[in-house]
């Protein structure tokens, strides 16, 4: 009878270790969450307990959107193209002092193929920035600016840093091809670099603790404009980007598709993986060109 018991006993704690193995899984389980934002499809991947971080995060997001929304005539955006300058007492000049700065940054490292400024008569670089405001000298009727090739990275960016903040164990956020992941592992994940004319992707790579972003016609039609010409761009099929940051990474995508071959090799003196796909469209085997720091991240 003894030996019975214990048998029994023992069975049981097994099982009770069994069962709370399975439900630490199913609390560290993957969980894809889907929005709508920017007027794009945003998945948000998260440990199926952390779900309930969203809700502190989504009104951060829309305060975001609010705030860089080229065509929402409250914006802080139309604010700096009809005022020509945005204090620092208004709540969302922390957002445009950071959304500025980094546009600059790829400003200058493209030599304007990335430029905001490209609707009006002004470039980014006129823009001034210091403690007290935001602004542009004369700038009234002569500088139209819009972010919206930076806007999409940089929420992203904050997304993730917010998910990190709060220690989550991993999250991934893809905004329409506008990637970022995070793992406090470190282990990358696999993306796929979508074909819209195929089932085979573009091209696969590793992503650890960074950030893809794509840009292409395929979908919106002719949308890119070369800065320098003010004419929309269609050498390429599409043109992604690899960087630290998803801001950064999208925006370089953005001049990659202006750029177009030249574009590998300054991508590569930045330390940006750069890919372009180019050749005849609606095809399922297009001509593909990486620089070396893209190539490193392939599988």
């Amino acid at each position: 009878m003894v030996k019975r018991g214990f048998t029994l006993v023992f069975s049981l704690l097994v099982l009770l270790f069994l069962v709370l193995i399975f439900l630490r899984q199913r609390q560290y389980r993957p969980q894809v969450h889907k929005y709508l934002l920017m007027d794009t499809e945003v998945d948000i991947v998260l440990p199926a307990r952390r779900g309930y971080l969203l809700k502190q995060l989504l009104p951060m997001v829309n305060n975001m959107i609010s705030s860089l929304d080229f065509y929402d005539s409250s914006s802080c955006v139309s604010k700096l193209n009809k005022d020509g300058r945005i204090g620092a007492e208004d709540v969302c000049y922390p957002i445009m002092k950071e959304v500025i700065e980094e546009s600059k940054s790829v400003w200058r490292d493209t030599d304007g193929a990335f430029d905001p400024g490209f609707r009006g008569e002004c470039s980014v670089g006129d823009i001034n920035i210091n403690q007290r405001a935001i602004s542009v000298d004369g700038s009234q009727g002569r500088c139209v600016f819009d972010f919206s090739g930076i806007a999409k990275g940089y929420i992203v960016d904050r997304m993730i840093d917010f998910l990190a903040s709060a220690s989550v164990e991993y999250a991934m956020v893809n905004a329409g091809g506008d990637i970022r992941s995070y793992r406090k592992d470190s282990i990358p994940v696999i993306v796929q670099i979508r074909n819209p004319y195929g089932k085979r992707p573009f091209d696969k790579i590793f992503l650890g603790n960074y950030a893809v972003a794509t840009s292409g016609n395929y979908e919106r039609g002719r949308h890119i404009i070369d800065p320098s010409t003010r004419r929309a761009v269609e050498q390429l099929i599409s043109a992604s980007a690899a960087a630290k940051s998803c801001a950064i990474a999208d925006a370089w995508a953005t001049a990659l598709f202006v750029l177009g071959k030249k574009g590998l090799d300054t991508a590569e003196e930045k330390g940006i993986g750069a890919m372009i796909v180019y050749g005849p469209s609606n095809t399922d085997k297009p001509n593909i060109k990486a620089n070396n720091k893209w190539r490193a991240l392939r599988l």
